[in-house]
């Protein structure tokens, strides 16, 4: 029963791999600005959904990246799953080509993440607030206004 399962479902898993292979090459040979890296992000939804998140110019970086073995991933989606009710996990590709736990959302909406998800937080964050304060430099202050009148 399963080999005839398998079998059916290659052909497809088959064409879904010259698919990325097709899309990603296209993708890093026309995208611009030609030096900064593209994202490829992969979901795949299901009872948990998981987004796999690829940063990279490298096409056959991209492909390796999603032609390995998923074994351990998912028996870590499952430990998620069952010990913080994960809804939504997210992976990231690392410099060693290693698929790497980024964050999760549970069910109750509550957020957890690795060290470097939210070192990328704290940046982003206040990149945002001295671009902020910025822009209040160049808005005149009613209140001293109205006291120099």
């Amino acid at each position: 029963m399963s080999k005839a399962a398998a079998d059916a479902i290659e052909p497809q898993l088959k064409r879904f791999f010259d698919v990325v292979i097709e899309t990603v090459s296209k993708t890093a040979k026309n995208a611009i600005p030609l030096l900064r890296p593209i994202t490829y992000i992969v979901k795949v939804n299901g009872d948990i959904n998981i987004d796999f998140v690829v940063q990279s110019r490298d096409p056959n970086v991209v492909i390796r990246a999603f032609a390995g073995d998923f074994t351990e991933i998912s028996k870590q989606v499952d430990e998620l799953r069952n010990r913080f009710d994960a809804e939504m996990v997210q992976f990231l590709l690392d410099e060693k080509e290693q698929w790497r736990f980024n964050y999760l959302l549970t069910r109750d909406g509550k957020v957890i993440g690795s060290k470097m998800s939210y070192d990328r937080q704290a940046v982003l964050l206040g990149e945002m607030e001295a671009k902020a304060k910025e822009k209040l430099k160049y808005i005149p202050d009613k209140a001293n206004a109205a006291d120099e009148n």
